[in-house]
């Protein structure tokens, strides 16, 4: 599961709930493709970064378990990806049980976080410095030390098995089918088609106006999650499909063009 450091539960109440409205700095979201990979197998990680203050972020990737980092420029569509492999120790010892792999990400206002200045100085992809590995080992710990604003932490797990290709976790198709009038006046309801083996959570976040609740939980097929536009301004949305066994989906879309 897609994990943020800054995100919490709110009560559900009438209007856009504040958990969903992104204000500044978030790494979003993010998925694995593939979620689940075999030891010889490779899967490529891309992160979803929101900069509604048009901050430009640097960002910074790591794994503590593989002791590797990378710095990554983000598009202009707000991603960073890369692509990781198990190493070798992580290889031989994989099992019918799936072991996760975590690869944090840090996306920094520039120059407000030094640790990423001292990454730049790492090879990329190869094995880290054990200074700087002991400091990026406790990602927590290394969030406690940085500003309040401008930054934001977050991790995604891949998982690692020998399962045969059929019985490995795959991610949902998430596909946008338009937005109706919602049962409130200000509302809308954004539909989505979603393909899944499994249960997801539908989760909602936008830079401008926000959603009724956090997460719907669907099924495959058609669901919605309830919308407010923000009246004075565009901004993008984003609509974050997760599954229990580390499958994911991620829509993301401009504001203005809901309405």
């Amino acid at each position: 599961m897609f994990t943020s450091m800054l995100l919490s539960l709110a009560a559900c109440a009438p209007g856009p709930n504040a958990e969903t409205m992104i204000e500044e700095l978030r790494v979003v979201a993010a998925v694995a493709s593939p979620p689940e990979l075999p030891p010889d197998g490779a899967t490529t990680m891309v992160f979803h970064v929101a900069d509604p203050l048009l901050e430009s972020p640097e960002v910074l990737l790591w794994s503590p378990q593989l002791g590797q980092l990378w710095l990554p420029e983000l598009t202009a569509e707000g991603t960073v990806s890369v692509e990781v492999a198990p190493d070798e120790v992580l290889a031989a010892s994989a099992s019918d049980v799936p072991a996760p792999v975590a690869i944090w990400a840090l996306a920094c206002a520039p120059g407000l976080c030094e640790v990423i200045d001292r990454a730049r100085a790492e090879e990329p992809g190869t094995s880290l410095s054990a200074e700087l590995m002991a400091e990026l080992q406790d990602p927590s710990a290394l969030l406690d030390a940085l500003p309040m604003l401008g930054v934001s932490l977050a991790a995604k797990r891949f998982y690692v098995s020998t399962r045969p290709e059929a019985e490995r976790a795959s991610n949902p198709v998430l596909s946008s089918i338009g937005a109706v009038p919602g049962a409130e006046a200000d509302a809308l309801e954004l539909r989505f088609d979603v393909s899944a083996t499994t249960e997801v959570e539908l989760w909602g976040f936008a830079t401008a106006g926000g959603f009724g609740r956090p997460f719907v939980t669907a099924a495959a097929g058609v669901s919605s999650l309830a919308y407010y536009p923000a009246t004075t301004s565009d901004g993008e949305v984003f609509v974050v499909a997760v599954q229990a066994d580390g499958g994911g989906a991620v829509w993301r879309g401009r504001a203005a063009e809901l309405r």
